[in-house]
């Protein structure tokens, strides 16, 4: 079925989660995987390929701060 992974808003602010695979360097572009959330949505995002990855969530309300960090994804059968 692919590998997937679940995000979900339940801040009141837009938030743009990125991925890009671990082993590429921190500098690299970010839009390999990318999705935008409003309040209160979730959404599943779909890789191609099973692996490490780094994201990065970007939150746009009044306190825009960015989050970091890794995710592994495995096969689902």
């Amino acid at each position: 079925m692919g590998e997937y992974l679940e995000w979900s808003n339940k801040t009141k602010t837009r938030q743009r989660v990125s991925f890009t695979p671990a082993a590429q360097s921190a500098d690299s572009d970010l839009a390999v995987r990318s999705t935008v959330l409003a309040a209160g949505e979730s959404s599943k995002v779909r890789f191609t390929d099973a692996g490490t990855y780094k994201y990065r969530v970007k939150s746009a309300g009044t306190k825009s701060r960015t989050n970091t960090g890794v995710v592994v994804v495995t096969a689902i059968d």
